[in-house]
């Protein structure tokens, strides 16, 4: 059954309340009592991935009738769920009812179902009409919950990190995504708002995953128009031809506070990854080149939003040329924590981003810090399956127990950043 949902319910927390609430109907936790708890926590990430393809996908040519995750069928998808209610009850016992039938059958499902529609329509056409419109609906929000789940939790199926659409989005038809630029920093609202003006960083058709240290949200343009969405907002997707009104909205996505007022002079930070299925990589303006046109240097070794630095930002979605910005040119302190204790080694190394511990490491990183937590980088490193990172800080903790190469140091206690171990 299906009721209109307001406006004013309609964000992520609800969507993921409808969608556990369905789960649980369909006795999805019968084996699996985990997957329906996932929907208790936010889906920032894997919303804002699907919404991204989808959104891409809207602009490609059609070449069939048959279905396709667009984002006709994004919004399409979401109104249902939005707006479900258990169907009557001899209706969904009868889908259920058919469905152990099906198991047992040995047939293709489609060419199963399709036949007893077509048995009940010649005894109640209307009971076959309702049958078949929850079939429906249920497969489009089985699709949308299957997505959904692989985008935000990949590290359960694949050894790699949280957006990495190059390496987890497998489009049908063969093209090839790739990601073509990242850049990282802390900003004031006027340095974004610079930011998003400056040539080459946001390009048309690019899938570009916004990034905080608490959220993802996504940004695509397409010619005049930029497309914003905040899995979070009550509004969904918003466009705007304004890029000041873009970055608005990405700021209090973000950064607002309870009242949605957001501190003009407080630096906070933010990374964007940008991804295309386009065959030749756009051109981008060197990261190197574009935060030097910022005045980042009273960024270099304070601490804002959460005490969150402009290297735990470049760490956090695996920027290289960001943290070497940050490391070489600003000398930020590869120590710094934030208010939970976390270092940007450990940024990189709950994220699996090796490259970006390398270069950590070699700065003098420290792989023996805990945070609040207890844990090291190594163990955010092994917690989250990225075993090649594991295995590098592993011999350079092995290497700073040495004698006279640093000690262990927890990353609330003082005195950390004086310890200085390879990677």
């Amino acid at each position: 059954m299906i009721s209109e949902a307001s406006l004013s319910d309609r964000d992520q927390f609800v969507l993921l309340k409808k969608i556990a609430s369905y789960l649980q109907k369909r006795n999805r936790g019968s084996n699996d009592p985990d997957f329906i708890k996932q929907f208790e926590e936010g889906h920032c990430s894997g919303l804002s991935s699907l919404w991204l393809y989808a959104r891409w996908l809207q602009t490609q040519p059609k070449t069939s009738d048959k279905p396709r995750d667009d984002y006709d069928w994004f919004k399409k998808t979401t109104d249902l769920i939005f707006n479900w209610e258990e169907p009557d009850k001899d209706i969904a016992d009868q889908l259920n009812n058919l469905m152990k039938k099906h198991e047992s059958s040995g047939k293709p499902y489609e060419e199963f179902m399709n036949r007893e529609l077509a048995v009940l329509e010649k005894s109640n056409s209307g009971k076959a009409k309702k049958l078949k419109e929850l079939m429906d609906a249920e497969e489009q929000i089985e699709r949308f919950i299957s997505h959904v789940n692989f985008f935000q939790d990949i590290v359960y199926y694949l050894p790699i990190q949280q957006g990495s659409l190059d390496k987890s989005l497998l489009d049908t038809k063969g093209r090839e995504l790739k990601k073509e630029y990242t850049i990282a920093s802390v900003f004031t609202l006027d340095q974004f708002k610079k930011l998003l003006k400056t040539r080459g960083i946001i390009q048309e058709r690019k899938l570009i995953l916004v990034s905080s240290h608490t959220h993802d949200t996504a940004l695509f343009k397409e010619g005049e128009n930029y497309h914003y969405f905040d899995p979070s907002s009550k509004t969904g997707e918003v466009k705007s031809t304004s890029s000041d009104k873009v970055a608005e909205l990405i700021f209090h996505a973000n950064f607002s506070d309870d009242n949605g007022h957001i501190d003009k002079n407080m630096s906070f930070p933010i990374g964007f990854r940008m991804f295309s299925f386009d065959e030749e990589l756009g051109n981008y303006p060197r990261q190197e080149d574009v935060l030097n046109d910022f005045d980042l240097d009273s960024n270099t070794n304070e601490v804002y939003a959460e005490v969150f630095s402009g290297l735990h930002a470049a760490a956090m979605i695996g920027c290289v040329e960001s943290a070497k910005f940050f490391m070489e040119k600003k000398g930020a302190n590869v120590n710094a924590v934030d208010k939970n204790g976390n270092t940007p080694l450990m940024e990189a190394a709950v994220e699996g981003y090796h490259q970006v511990v390398v270069h950590l490491l070699d700065k003098g990183a420290n792989p023996g810090m805990k945070n609040m937590d207890g844990d090291t980088a190594l163990t955010l490193a092994e917690k989250n399956g990225h075993r090649k990172v594991a295995k590098m800080l592993q011999q350079a903790l092995s290497e700073s127990k040495k004698p006279g190469v640093g000690s262990d140091t927890t990353g609330i206690t003082e005195g950390a950043e004086d310890s200085h171990p390879t990677l």
